[in-house]
């Protein structure tokens, strides 16, 4: 498998939970021992539901874009030469795009698209998608990315006149990305225009200004960071023949010499032109002495973990290292150095090095961590890449290692990403069969690894349809433990870059579940979690509460309709989802009737008429309004008026009107309003 995404640079590998503030995990297992007159002993051990409960955001999607997201990816966007030519072809509605992954394709149909509708306007669509069949539905400008050959077979002059047709009938734009070396038949060709990339050069001085607007360098550190820039040091790196991500990696690298933590040396042999170099040293020093190898690896796979993590997995791995080649343990004599090298000097010897400590905490618990990674800011990915990929068994030998290993703080966010990086240049159709001693294990960290590393494969669109394939076989697998992973795996960037996939895949995560058959907590929890990730885009509301109102009217006893009644009770009390993740919403019935009463509504009418759950949705709808403050009760009136409008004979509506006058009314000084639905 190949790599294909238009990222405009590698970037650095999400920070573990437990290295930076504002990660957010989901930890248990804090128990407190000692005489409550003297000191309190925090003893934090692993429990098989540890996970670390942050959720990495996509940077491609099917459905809209977030303003943010789009912003964000703009920020230091540099107009490419082929940009006057796009424009002129998008105003009959269709560009193809050409171009390579790493280029600024990409970036270059976000501006695009932005300048006609907007950073809100865009709309990602589906790398399979048939555009002869597709139809916009709204006044936005549509992007889909690489579309893949098979499709693009269908695209003739015909195909794309009745587009434009369409496109132009509704208000909206279409731009489609792919390959240079894509077929496409005649006729097509003056939709399409060659993507013509920035100079690297004005890359990095793009980025370079814009990190003074976001306050990531000063006037004076821009100066110095200019003025290098122009030097004989980075100027190899930023010939015609570069591409823009190589600039983004100069101006990065410039940054940490303007702000002097890094000097000129060592920013140079950091850039991603020059890893490939930096990592055969690294490894032809270490091929041969096992704990220097072991550490080498530990660092690539868990960059930025506390140095204590990274040193039990490398002690865990040396032996499985020196059994490849029959080293053993020296023997103690008069001249041994029974200490050894500091660790210091061992992370040295392999270009990497220690953080300054921080404050972690668990709960109330706080502790002194110190974050190790390498040098060079691309090494950890190169280095891991070439030990999977190029050196037969070191693949094995690492998945079994972190399988036996016990959880720490972050791991599983970690070693996921890392390993998604390099499934994505792995070859051969198994190559996600690799997670699968993760994906069913009973711990929910190392399911949890697994939604990461795919999420992160996720991303590239030639790898998609793979990783959905393999959740979809692990949806309906009897083995719950595989179910949990594909759920796992909709609560993060995959789901949220693929939300309406991922319901489907919930449900069928519930319904494979045998009926009559009690929920195992972990499988209820994972779907759970996974609905709080795709409501913590209000985009996905509707959707979300659609799928709940099919899973509530499903036979009554069937796991899709016992788990949404659990849904509804929760919602009741205005506690869902019970693990919320960062930056989510914990939702209430009575919220979604005052946010988004158009949504709700037909979720409310189910379950008025559920005679499982019309006493407790009853009781909070009535007791939430009771306790509303007074410019919110307007919206209550207006919800109840729509309700009894559209189900004005349905029993438990009739029901709940009736009991929603008669509360009003036994109220101190209140009773039922003029015009209030009866």
């Amino acid at each position: 498998m190949s790599t294909g995404d238009d990222a405009p640079a590698p970037a650095a590998r999400p920070a573990p939970a437990g290295v930076y503030e504002g990660n957010q995990q989901d930890v248990r297992g804090v128990g407190v021992t000692g005489n409550v007159h003297g000191s309190i002993y925090y003893n934090v051990l692993p429990t098989a539901d540890d996970a670390t409960a942050e959720v990495l955001r996509p940077r491609f999607r099917e459905g809209p874009y977030p303003a943010r997201d789009v912003e964000e990816r703009l920020r230091a966007f540099v107009e490419p030469p082929s940009f006057p030519q796009c424009r002129k072809i998008l105003d009959r509605r269709v560009l193809l795009l050409r171009g390579d992954g790493g280029t600024g394709t990409g970036t270059a149909a976000f501006a695009l698209l932005r300048e006609r509708h907007g950073a809100d306007g865009i709309t990602g669509l589906d790398t399979g998608q048939d555009l002869t069949r597709w139809s916009p539905s709204a006044a936005r400008g549509y992007l889909l990315q690489w579309l893949e050959p098979d499709v693009a077979e269908n695209l003739s002059e015909v195909a794309l006149n009745a587009l434009d047709d369409r496109l132009r009938g509704i208000g909206a734009h279409l731009v489609v990305t792919l390959r240079r070396e894509s077929p496409l038949p005649h006729g097509t060709e003056s939709r399409q225009v060659p993507h013509v990339p920035p100079s690297a050069y004005d890359v990095a001085q793009k980025h370079l200004r814009t990190m003074v607007r976001t306050g990531g360098l000063t006037a004076e550190q821009l100066s110095t960071a200019l003025s290098h820039l122009n030097g004989d040091e980075f100027r190899d790196h930023l010939g015609p023949g570069s591409s823009p991500a190589v600039g983004a990696g100069v101006a990065e690298a410039l940054r940490d010499v303007a702000s002097g933590t890094r000097n000129v040396p060592d920013a140079v042999a950091g850039l991603p032109s020059s890893a490939a170099e930096t990592t055969a040293k690294v490894l032809n020093e270490v091929r041969g002495n096992a704990d220097g190898l072991a550490l080498t690896a530990a660092v690539a796979l868990l960059e930025r973990q506390d140095r204590t993590v990274v040193t039990r997995f490398a002690a865990r791995l040396r032996p499985a290292l020196a059994a490849r080649t029959g080293q053993t343990a020296p023997v103690p004599g008069p001249e041994t150095d029974l200490l050894g090298r500091s660790l210091e000097e061992r992370l040295g010897q392999v270009g990497a090095h220690t953080l300054p400590r921080r404050i972690d905490r668990v709960g109330a618990y706080r502790y002194w961590t110190q974050p190790v990674m390498f040098r060079h800011r691309y090494q950890a990915d190169e280095i891991l890449r070439r030990l999977w990929l190029d050196h037969e068994g070191m693949a094995d030998t690492l998945l079994d290692v972190l399988r036996q290993s016990a959880y720490q703080q972050g791991m599983d966010l970690t070693a996921g990403t890392a390993l998604g990086k390099v499934l994505c240049h792995a070859t051969g159709a198994g190559a996600l069969g690799q997670l699968y001693g993760f994906a069913s294990s009973d711990t929910r960290w190392q399911r949890r690894l697994v939604a990461y590393a795919l999420g992160e494969v996720s991303q590239h669109s030639e790898l998609s349809s793979a990783v959905r394939q393999q959740l979809r076989q692990w949806s309906r697998s009897p083995n719950p433990n595989l179910r949990c992973t594909a759920a796992e795996t909709c609560a993060g960037s995959f789901g949220l870059a693929h939300s309406d996939q991922a319901l489907g895949l919930l449900d069928t995560v519930l319904g494979a579940q045998p009926s009559g058959t009690d929920f195992e907590p972990r499988l209820r929890s994972a779907v759970s979690f996974a609905l709080g990730v795709l409501l913590s885009e209000q985009a996905n509301d509707e959707k979300v509460l659609d799928r709940l109102v099919r899973w509530l009217t499903a036979p009554s006893g069937t796991p899709r309709h016992t788990y949404a009644v659990s849904v509804l009770e929760s919602l009741a009390s205005g506690a869902f989802p019970e693990r919320s993740p960062q930056g989510g919403r914990r939702l209430s019935l009575a919220g979604l009737v005052c946010e988004a009463p158009r949504a709700v509504l037909p979720l409310v009418l189910a379950s008025l008429d559920d005679p499982a759950l019309y006493d407790t949705v009853a009781k909070g709808l009535l007791d939430a309004e009771a306790a509303a403050e007074p410019q919110r009760l307007t919206r209550f009136d207006s919800f109840y008026a729509a309700l009894s409008e559209t189900a004005a004979k349905q029993r438990g509506v009739i029901r709940f009107v009736l009991s929603r006058v008669h509360s009003r009314a036994a109220a101190p000084g209140e009773g039922p309003e003029e015009g209030a639905p009866a």
